[in-house]
Formats: C-alpha cells, sequence, structure tokens
C-alpha cells in the first residue's frame, strides 16, 4: 500500500505517463483518467492496443512519449487512494 507521501508525490506532478487506462470508457482506470485529465494534469495514455484513448493520443510504450513525463503511474498500484486525494 502507497504511503500518504507517495500519493503526495504523485499529485505533485503535471505531467504523468499514464500506464493501464483501458479501451473500455467504463473501467475503472479511465474514470481516475478523467478525473485527473479534469483537473489540469497533463496526460500520455500508454496501451499498445490502442491509437486514442478518452480523446487523447495513445502511446504504444513509454520510449515513445513525445517529452518527458515526471512520473509514470501504472493504474493498479495507487488507484484507490488516489481517488480520494485529488486536488480540487
Amino acid at each position: 500500500m502507497p504511503t500518504r507521501r507517495e500519493i503526495d508525490d504523485f499529485l505533485a506532478q503535471k505531467r504523468i505517463a499514464f500506464v493501464g487506462v483501458s479501451r473500455d470508457p467504463k473501467a475503472f482506470a479511465n474514470i481516475v483518467y478523467r478525473a485527473l485529465k479534469e483537473r489540469g494534469y497533463q496526460l500520455y495514455p500508454v496501451n499498445p492496443h490502442a491509437a486514442q484513448l478518452e480523446g487523447d493520443p495513445c502511446h504504444p510504450s513509454l520510449a515513445q512519449l513525445p517529452e518527458p513525463v515526471g512520473f509514470g503511474h501504472a493504474c493498479h498500484r495507487f488507484v484507490k487512494q488516489i481517488t480520494g486525494s485529488l486536488p480540487k
């Protein structure tokens, strides 16, 4: 389980590579993705099986992101803690 500091460090980033977002708009990862996007985070979805996710261009791997990101996120690791800790 992530610590509060890990969650705060994650939320302090403004550019995040989001590994684990799904092609299914009802998937929990997509709910988190939309919540972060609505709060102004610049997100880079990573999914080798999709060209676009949630209206954003999708990248097949972290190595193919257009610019460096401050943080990478695999959805399964922090997702439950993050949804209750998003800044308004």
